[in-house]
């Protein structure tokens, strides 16, 4: 196999959705792999790997077709929607991991402008991180630390890196924003920028790991609009998310239940995440949810696997003193977890049954209900 970044791309023989994602492949070869600025002079090569005929591949593959980049001997898979333009970014992003800035005119773009995209009918603001690290701190290998967060995240559209280590733009930045900033007697600093655009500073000097689980601890909101790159970031977290179903253009209902879901967000912060979907959009996943009533808005919890859920009592009003109480009762393991069937067309009946899931139980029993 070649050395330099390779873009393979696994299919199968039966995989009828392969078929119809040939005038993708090509396109990101006509239009990605030519654009040198957006692959910052990167030579990529496309492989074809048909799953059937390496049955270890087989076992690791969730979907066909699926997509995974190779760069600088480093594995990424692609978790979002395919299409050329959001694949180019990904591997803009994967090359370029953090965004080297040299201008004071380029730093206040990238602090002031909003980025954000459309996914699912949502809009997604992205988490912006702004790392600048002086070399008269000396702090090289925290700065490797820095580079390899920003890696770690390269797959997350909206989670976006800056990098600042020129010393005249630090002092520019030192003298406008001083302790606001800054550590007491420092020149370097990461400062996190929310959805919300409040600022949020680390130490500079701690770990990749610290730093990753800080980055999507602060970084989201209370309530999240679930989407993909939302999954992703509950899984990171390894947190188990209520999920709300609501219509979103129901005015009457729709922001008092989502103040409802701020308040019970705020107190389980950390333990749980919150997020909804719009109904008219995601009905399909109701079911999966173990949801079977016609309600809305309607709840359910989702394990941190996706696989199992707890769905909300249908005859239950949705207030923040009951929602509190539903969750307090998940935490003290009390509740009935709903299992979707095999997809088996022979298994027809739903399974559910009451599981003590010791691992959470032991991850929130100091949990000031």
């Amino acid at each position: 196999m070649t050395s330099g970044p390779v873009l393979v791309v696994i299919t199968g023989k039966d995989c009828i959705d392969c078929c119809q994602y040939e005038k993708l492949f090509k396109q990101i070869q006509d239009e990605i792999f030519t654009n040198k600025t957006l692959l910052h002079g990167k030579e990529i090569k496309m492989a074809r790997v048909i799953v059937d005929d390496v049955p270890t591949i087989q076992a690791r593959v969730n979907k066909l077709p699926e997509f995974f980049f190779y760069y600088k001997e480093m594995g990424y898979s692609f978790e979002h929607d395919y299409n050329a333009e959001s694949v180019g970014l990904t591997l803009s992003k994967i090359i370029q991991p953090a965004k080297p800035i040299k201008e004071y005119s380029e730093f206040k773009e990238f602090l002031d402008k909003e980025i954000s995209f459309e996914q699912n009918g949502h809009k997604v603001v992205a988490i912006k991180i702004i790392a600048i690290f002086s070399k008269k701190d000396e702090l090289q290998y925290e700065l490797k630390e820095l580079k390899k967060t920003a890696s770690h995240f390269a797959v997350y559209h909206d989670i976006q890196f800056a990098l600042i280590t020129k010393e005249s733009l630090i002092d520019q930045i030192l003298q406008e924003k001083s302790t606001l900033w800054f550590p007491s007697y420092m020149r370097s600093t990461i400062i996190l920028i929310n959805r919300k655009g409040e600022e949020k500073k680390f130490d500079p000097t701690m770990s990749a790991d610290q730093l990753q689980n800080l980055i999507l601890l602060k970084g989201k909101d209370i309530v999240e609009p679930l989407s993909i790159e939302t999954q992703q970031l509950f899984r990171k977290l390894k947190l188990p998310v209520l999920v709300s179903f609501l219509d979103q253009d129901d005015t009457k209902t729709f922001q008092p239940h989502l103040k409802i879901l701020s308040e019970v967000g705020k107190k389980f912060e950390g333990h749980m995440a919150v997020a909804y979907l719009n109904q008219s959009r995601h009905e399909d996943k109701r079911n999966s949810a173990g949801i079977f009533h016609n309600k809305i808005p309607a709840l359910s919890i989702i394990m941190p696997s996706g696989h199992l859920s707890v769905p909300y009592p249908e005859d239950l009003d949705i207030t923040t003193e009951n929602l509190n109480k539903f969750i307090k009762s998940f935490f003290e393991g009390k509740l009935t977890y709903f299992e979707p069937p095999a997809k088996n067309d022979d298994e027809i009946d739903v399974k559910i049954e009451q599981r003590e899931d010791s691992n959470t139980q032991k991850t929130y029993q100091n949990i000031d209900l």
